[in-house]
């Protein structure tokens, strides 16, 4: 009762933030003009489609429908931090605008786990094993990780370390007008650390 319990209370969780995601996405949609609000809002929508993706594997009844979600999770798992961090980039005015060379070398790293991820059933870099575990009265996907799974999780703590030193800086040097805004931003860079975390000590 108590899993079963804890089980619904998660998926709704999750339900709820993808809702809630998606309205956020077309509020800012409908404002952004500038270049950092344009890829705040690629951000957001990675995020919906990483937590709808984590939703629907967890309510899948078989390994089959769970290993596809879970792909479909990579659609975006592995552009979040990078889109994090040119959104600070731009927020800071560290970079003013979008330059090709910068965006291929903060994307090179996410296009290759993507690719290694969909093809991982081949060389098994990114996952070593994907298999059903059971926990309570329910089956979870059990991955086991690979080498390419630490290097992206390395890239993803050196991208969230620059986002934070960038967010340090601008609160440094914000004016009184744009102080919350910048505090807030800080305080909102330390949350993807436990996530992260929580991922490489298999908390999922």
């Amino acid at each position: 009762m108590g899993d079963n319990l804890a089980r619904n209370l998660i998926m709704g969780y999750l339900f709820f933030s993808v809702v809630l995601t998606l309205f956020f996405c077309s509020y800012v949609l409908m404002r952004a003009k500038t270049a950092y609000m344009k890829v705040f809002f690629v951000l957001c929508m990675a995020v919906s489609v990483y937590t709808f993706g984590y939703l629907m594997e967890i309510s899948s009844p078989g390994l089959e429908q769970m290993v596809f979600w879970n792909q479909v999770q990579y659609m975006a798992i592995p552009f979040i931090s990078a889109l994090w961090f040119i959104f600070a980039l731009l927020y800071t005015r560290r970079m003013p605008r979008l330059k090709e060379w910068m965006l291929a070398a903060v994307l090179a790293i996410p296009v290759l786990t993507f690719f290694i991820r969909l093809t991982n059933a081949s060389h098994h870099l990114f996952y070593t094993a994907m298999q059903l575990q059971q926990i309570g009265d329910h089956h979870y996907l059990y991955l086991g990780k690979g080498s390419w799974y630490y290097v992206q999780a390395a890239y993803h703590l050196l991208l969230f370390v620059g986002v934070t030193v960038l967010f340090v800086h601008a609160l440094w040097q914000a004016n009184p007008l744009k102080r919350k805004c910048s505090m807030l931003l800080l305080a909102s860079s330390f949350i993807p650390y436990a996530g992260l975390v929580l991922i490489l000590f298999d908390f999922q």
